[in-house]
């Protein structure tokens, strides 16, 4: 399965994603994190993109356009990140130690990564 898998991203209609290009967005959240990927697919010197999130729902339509750029989804929730576990190119870390105020809990992310 893992050879499969492999050989199939190899594919040259899997490297450059046209997911949703023509269609409108109805969540201000669906728009942000698509539009996110499209510019991270495009920028140089962008190695991974750091996500948190509570639902997982971003991460996962994020993870809906083919890219070698790794998300690192925080999450306090177990059943976010065992369900985000499944989402291609999303790697799920345990937020549970991090803080409230988003300056803690931006230093406590660097700290991690």
């Amino acid at each position: 399965m893992q050879r499969i898998i492999l050989d199939a991203e190899q594919y040259p209609a899997i490297i450059k994603s046209q997911h949703r290009v023509n269609e409108k967005y109805t969540r201000i959240d669906e728009a942000i994190g698509l539009s996110l990927m499209y510019a991270a697919n495009h920028l140089d010197g962008v190695k991974e993109i750091i996500c948190m999130t509570k639902s997982g729902y971003t991460p996962q339509i994020m993870s809906c356009i083919h890219s070698d750029i790794p998300i690192l989804a925080f999450s306090r929730r177990e059943q976010t990140r065992f369900r985000l576990a499944l989402c291609r190119g999303v790697y799920a870390i345990d937020a549970d130690k991090a803080v409230e105020s988003t300056t803690e809990t931006h230093q406590w992310v660097s700290e991690q990564l």
